[in-house]
């Protein structure tokens, strides 16, 4: 080559069969080629009739793996085609002699799929969840048709339910029938306003009952009639 490097040029190991209608058919081939600077590259690639040669993979002389993509920029890239989207670049699966089940997946757009080999969300589980320590969010939300749901210390424990369509929250209950529905004893450390109050237990005010579903008692700070 005139090319002071010969960039591109190099030796080539070709793999190849006979087919049954007769001749050689090149099926694989790896090559080691020249880069700039005197510096060379391994390319992995295969041959279709329709395309021909195609690479598949490269190893720079930084000795970088890229895999669809020419110019890997770290210890292992794999890139999607050109103009590709939704495209699964990296998946551990589980498999059997029948099925393979998808475990992790990371598509071309940068989501990942646990359990899902569809993320429609930068992060996006299908299944139970596990968090040892803290997490912040700006949002928070359910799927269509799902109660969003927290649990406190395991999965038996339900401190709070937020019900879709109705928006009603629940505390220490799944199934809210009122805006604010509390399962349970409830403590404000401030001022309580309410426009309207329908007792179906009990009310009080430090130890004394003020109202309940039999009436309506006033007190005074002794506990005596008011």
């Amino acid at each position: 080559s005139s090319d002071a490097y010969a960039v591109d040029k190099g030796g080539s190991l070709t793999f190849g069969a006979q087919v049954a209608a007769g001749g050689n058919h090149d099926l694989a081939g790896i090559s080691g080629r020249s880069e700039s600077s005197g510096s060379g590259y391994l390319q992995f690639s295969t041959y279709t009739s329709a395309v021909g040669w195609n690479e598949r993979m490269r190893i720079s002389n930084a000795g970088n793996v890229g895999v669809g993509t020419t110019s890997p920029f770290a210890k292992l890239s794999v890139h999607a085609a050109a103009g590709a989207t939704g495209t699964t670049l990296f998946a551990i699966g589980s498999s059997t002699a029948s099925a393979t089940t998808t475990l992790f997946s990371v598509l071309n757009n940068g989501y990942v799929g646990i359990g899902n080999v569809a993320p429609v969300f930068p992060l996006d589980v299908y299944g139970n969840a596990f968090f040892r320590s803290t997490v912040y969010t700006n949002t928070l939300s359910s799927s269509a048709g799902n109660n969003l749901s927290i649990f406190a210390n395991n999965s038996t424990n339900l401190a709070l339910t937020l019900q879709t369509g109705t928006g009603f929250v629940g505390v220490g209950t799944t199934s809210p029938s009122q805006a604010l529905s509390v399962q349970g004893n409830g403590l404000f450390s401030g001022s309580l306003s309410v426009s309207g109050v329908v007792a179906t237990g009990t009310i009080r005010v430090g130890t004394n009952t003020i109202l309940s579903n039999g009436g309506l008692t006033v007190l005074d700070d002794t506990g005596a009639f008011g």
